[in-house]
């Protein structure tokens, strides 16, 4: 009897240890993406349900739905504070940066996500008789969002501009205080993407002058000692992502929002 029970034993063990072992190599990584809380109708946080919404939501939640290694949540912030994060390794990664060259040291780029058209926000009056730019918008004062790169939105002709003197910059954190500003004529204009929502401000209209073509991207951190899952993680992301472009999966996210 005793001779049964010590052979038993060994056995209980090893299969439990297997089951361990089995397990810890089928774990779920927990990984927090952040995404920009005041970007509508990309990214934004709703007011009422207090989760995350927009076309590069939708787009994530998708693609991380294929990805059932990774329990992935969506965490919306003040998008300063979220690039800050992925400087400082603090945060895995956030959405939707476009691409700067001055972010390569700390920021690694996904597959490109979707393509956004910026343009000049302004007021008819303003926008009479002006094609060329920037140097049409000379000596007047322009908007974006704070923590936007400048010569992503409006090119580098845009900032040697500002630089020169010649535009000046005003910089608030959202979409909504920019355009408030421009609705009140403490801007003259305000550059962001086509899509975005102006119903709220009748007096401002989407000129037909485009300042830049981007890409919007998921940007990694590059502090991979803190995330060694990261490398594997892109990998897969980013092959998911060629995969729902090539079979319309995103184009059919955005045309409801194409006006």
């Amino acid at each position: 009897m005793k001779k049964i029970i010590f052979n038993v034993i060994p056995t209980v063990l090893f299969v439990a240890l297997s089951s361990l072992i089995v397990s810890a190599s089928y774990a779920v990584q927990d990984v927090v993406i952040y995404g920009d809380d005041s970007y509508p109708p990309y990214s934004f946080l709703d007011k009422d349900s207090k989760s995350p919404k927009g076309i590069y939501v939708d787009i994530l939640n998708k693609a991380f739905l294929k990805m059932p290694d990774y329990n992935v949540k969506i965490s919306m912030i003040p998008w300063k504070r979220g690039i800050n994060y992925v400087k400082t390794g603090k945060g895995v990664a956030i959405f939707p940066p476009y691409y700067s060259e001055e972010r390569v040291p700390w920021m690694n780029y996904s597959e490109p996500l979707l393509a956004e058209k910026v343009i000049v926000f302004s007021t008819e009056k303003i926008l009479k008789g002006k094609q060329k730019w920037p140097d049409d918008f000379f000596g007047l004062r322009g908007g974006i969002n704070l923590g936007f790169s400048v010569i992503s939105m409006g090119g580098k002709s845009f900032a040697d501009a500002i630089k020169a003197g010649k535009i000046t910059l005003d910089e608030a954190k959202s979409n909504d205080v920019c355009l408030k500003k421009l609705s009140m004529g403490r801007i003259h204009f305000y550059l962001n993407d086509q899509l975005i929502d102006i119903s709220m401000y009748p007096n401002i209209v989407r000129s037909n002058i485009v300042t830049n073509k981007n890409h919007g991207y998921l940007g990694f951190t590059r502090k991979l000692e803190q995330y060694p899952y990261i490398p594997e993680l892109k990998q897969k992301f980013d092959e998911i992502i060629k995969k729902m472009k090539s079979d319309g999966d995103i184009e059919q996210i955005i045309q409801p929002h194409k006006k």
